[in-house]
């Protein structure tokens, strides 16, 4: 029992998140990420299934502090984009783990 409590709180400890944001113009979220929680970002070109327009996904790994800012700044400057995120309890690179 006791493992399995240390175990949960290194865990959280921590945890990251990591998110994956589909989009039609990347440059102001990708601004904010680099600018203002000084993280990077891979930008990749998509298409749309559906639509077949041109789209853009947005990878980026945040602290969990970092991540509540970004959803805060595309809620109110981009609210059209689609997001997924995901918990991360091992992320492995500068800023990060290393």
């Amino acid at each position: 029992m006791k493992t399995f409590v240390i175990n949960s709180i290194i865990e959280n400890f921590n945890l990251g998140k990591y998110f994956n944001i589909i989009c039609d113009d990347p440059r102001p979220i990708c601004d904010f990420i680099n600018g203002e929680l000084h993280r990077e970002a891979t930008v990749c070109h998509a298409e749309g299934a559906f639509s077949g327009r041109n789209k853009y996904i947005i990878f980026t790994a945040l602290r969990r502090s970092q991540a509540i800012q970004l959803r805060g700044f595309i809620k109110q400057n981009a609210p059209h984009v689609f997001i997924m995120i995901s918990n991360s309890n091992e992320i492995i690179g500068r800023g990060f783990q290393e």
